[in-house]
């Protein structure tokens, strides 16, 4: 049997944060996916790219206590990620700040 070191001790016995705390969270992430996908082609996407959300998608399983409803939730918001990934279209353009320009394709 292995050992678990110190830190992946900490990590396994860290308490998750209630449930009640991720409906704040949902529903920002429904928004914003909600808004990526009407964008226009023309429509540039700056800032915090899809990667971002899905990174924050996930800390919602990983860092809170989600009840079935929620863990529907975080389901349907992948699904619409993954959809929205697959419409993205990254243009080799760089900004004035060598900010790439995502678009969302039609």
């Amino acid at each position: 049997m292995k050992k678990k070191t110190l830190a992946t001790a900490a990590l396994s016995n860290a308490k998750k944060w209630p449930a009640r705390l991720a409906d704040s969270e949902l529903g920002h992430l429904e928004a914003v996916l909600a808004l990526a996908g009407r964008r226009s082609v023309a429509t540039a996407v700056r800032g915090l790219d899809l990667a971002y959300w899905s990174t924050r998608l996930a800390a919602l399983e990983t860092q809170y206590d989600l009840l079935a409803s929620q863990t529907k939730r975080v389901s349907s918001l992948s699904r619409s990620l993954a959809a929205l990934e697959t419409s993205v279209e990254i243009v080799e353009t760089v900004t004035g700040h060598g900010t790439p320009i995502t678009r969302i394709a039609a």
